[in-house]
């Protein structure tokens, strides 16, 4: 008997950090009039065919989060509560990937960078591979969001540890870089001078 490939395509977008720099939940950043920073992510995915959508998120946001994201996503957003977000990022990413384990790839989004724009998911999707990681480059800058393959979904959720660092890991695995002519893969929205100098850019 053939083994069924997966064909559906996820994103696990992390929201579980602290924003200590910040000083507010990034998620609940405003992006423009109509929408914030989580809601903004999840209507580029949207847009893009993606069919699983889980954000990662932890106990003092999860409430802010899941009233935010519209009624008509709910059947497609899982909103994750990660109970321990002092493990930090692998273990989120570990986390969201739960539900998502038979999907064919899925991208690790950062909550704080909602300027990727819906043409450069589709490039990278049009890149995946079950076995490859693959990286946006920005002018020989790597960037994010990454695609994961579905064989290195499964790697990470048999990793035994919950937590190590992410980078690392990828590291040991087939990597292509794809090229992108928008800067906004770089984007990293840690304090209030970085969102200004963001939205000029």
């Amino acid at each position: 008997m053939t083994e069924e490939i997966p064909t559906d395509k996820a994103v696990v977008i992390l929201a579980a950090g602290n924003s200590s720099r910040m000083g507010t939940h990034k998620a609940l950043l405003r992006f423009d009039e109509k929408y914030n920073f989580i809601q903004k992510i999840i209507q580029t995915y949207k847009n893009a065919g993606i069919d699983w959508i889980t954000v990662v998120v932890n106990e003092d946001n999860a409430e802010l989060i899941a009233e935010s994201i519209d009624d008509d996503d709910c059947f497609l957003v899982y909103v994750a509560i990660n109970m321990h977000p002092e493990l930090e990022r692998f273990y989120s990413i570990k986390f969201g990937l739960l539900e998502l384990s038979d999907v064919a790839c899925c991208f690790i989004h950062n909550c704080d960078n909602p300027f990727v724009p819906e043409d450069i998911i589709h490039q990278l999707m049009n890149e995946f591979e079950a076995d490859t990681v693959i990286v946006p480059e920005f002018k020989g800058e790597r960037g994010h969001p990454v695609l994961l393959g579905h064989n290195i979904i499964q790697a990470v959720l048999n990793h035994p540890e919950n937590s190590c660092n992410f980078k690392s890991f990828l590291s040991t695995f087939p990597t292509k870089t794809i090229s992108v002519d928008n800067n906004s893969i770089l984007f990293n929205i840690n304090t209030r001078e970085d969102l200004q100098n963001s939205m000029t850019k």
